[in-house]
């Protein structure tokens, strides 16, 4: 696959070998911190997926860096929140979630085995 994929936070080795077996131009910041505004507008440019936490805004700034190519926003929370929904939809970005991993995480604090996260990851991009 040709596509470019922007990761905005740390993913588990299975789900991020993943997305690198998958393009050859996935861009991995391997940080649970918020990414800097200017650093998102600067590694968003041409993606057409991009894989983020709740910490980052995915605004109408974002998405005009990003261009027409960006088709879809995968959040890594239980919400949307941090996501410009309305302006997605005028754009024709499918935004989405994974819940079932983010809720058992943050609940509990465990981890789902690998092979369940790329799974779940990889029926939303």
């Amino acid at each position: 696959m040709d596509a470019k994929i922007l990761i905005t936070t740390k993913l588990p080795e299975g789900p991020k070998q993943h997305f690198l077996n998958l393009s050859d131009e996935v861009k991995i910041r391997d940080s649970d911190g918020v990414t800097p505004k200017e650093e998102l507008l600067q590694q968003v440019v041409g993606c057409v997926g991009l894989v983020c936490s709740y910490k980052d805004v995915i605004d109408v700034d974002v998405l005009n860096a990003a261009g027409p190519k960006l088709k879809v926003i995968c959040t890594i929370s239980v919400g949307y929140d941090h996501i410009d929904v309305e302006e997605c939809k005028k754009r024709e970005i499918s935004p989405c979630f994974v819940q079932k991993i983010t809720m058992l995480q943050y609940s509990t604090g465990s981890t789902l085995e690998e092979d369940d996260w790329t799974s779940e990851i990889m029926q939303v991009i």
